[in-house]
């Protein structure tokens, strides 16, 4: 199905990174704020919800808060160990943007993901966006226009796992992107199962019509860093 085109372009629109960390990826943080710093168009905030925060120490945690960075910094710091739904939960609770794109602290955004995400929301009505992901070992191509990047919309998360596979694209629910009124109104799972991100994506599905797919590499993948593993 064709995307829903906006009456008009909305100009202006805010975009904030949600983040969920535990202590042992603390140490991703500081290159993967510097990617967030030197994207083609940085985020307005990044929110950052740490688990196990006591395993950091205090020190650590307040000179990474004190870079200057471009965007507004906020580290959550939460106690104990906390489930990734719950850091999403709680850093989504705390964003102010327009446009949310969550993002793992293992993983590895493309130097583009912020300006093409912005862009597609503005031109669109979009409720919730993922995008295709590579390994480490690949190179991100360039996307000199994203108005050639192909998107399509889907009427439910069964019939995006039925498709994409035919077509050889893969997507990763974990690192999705979505307006601000679904995190208003739709939690993650907060219990430990590695599914979490794929029941938050369904249930999006359920209550929203605006959903898509776009046909550009905007992540690198980690696996091998994953708390899960």
């Amino acid at each position: 199905m064709d995307p829903v085109v906006r009456e008009e372009p909305v100009e202006g629109m805010s975009a904030s990174v949600i983040i969920p960390c535990v202590a042992k990826h603390f140490s991703c943080l500081r290159p993967l704020l510097q990617a967030y710093e030197d994207q083609t168009e940085p985020p307005d905030e990044v929110i950052v919800s740490l688990s196990e925060s006591e395993l950091v120490a205090p020190l650590d945690i307040l000179a990474l808060e004190a870079e200057p960075w471009s965007f507004d910094l906020t580290i959550l710091q939460q106690e104990g160990k906390q489930s990734a739904g719950f850091n999403r939960n709680a850093a989504a609770e705390e964003a102010t943007g327009d446009i949310i794109l969550c993002q793992d602290a293992d993983d590895w955004p493309h130097p583009q993901r912020v300006e093409i995400v912005k862009y597609f929301f503005k031109y669109y009505e979009i409720d919730h966006l993922m995008h295709q992901w590579k390994w480490e070992e690949e190179e991100f191509p360039t996307y000199r226009d994203p108005a050639i990047i192909p998107i399509s919309r889907y009427e439910s998360y069964d019939a995006v796992k039925q498709d994409l596979p035919t077509r050889g694209i893969q997507v990763h629910n974990g690192n999705a992107c979505m307006a601000r009124h679904v995190v208003d109104n739709i939690l993650w799972n907060e219990e430990f199962i590695s599914y979490q991100d794929v029941l938050f994506s369904e249930d999006v599905y359920r209550q929203y019509k605006n959903n898509v797919i776009l046909e550009a590499t905007l992540l690198t993948y980690r696996q091998y860093l994953s708390s899960f593993q």
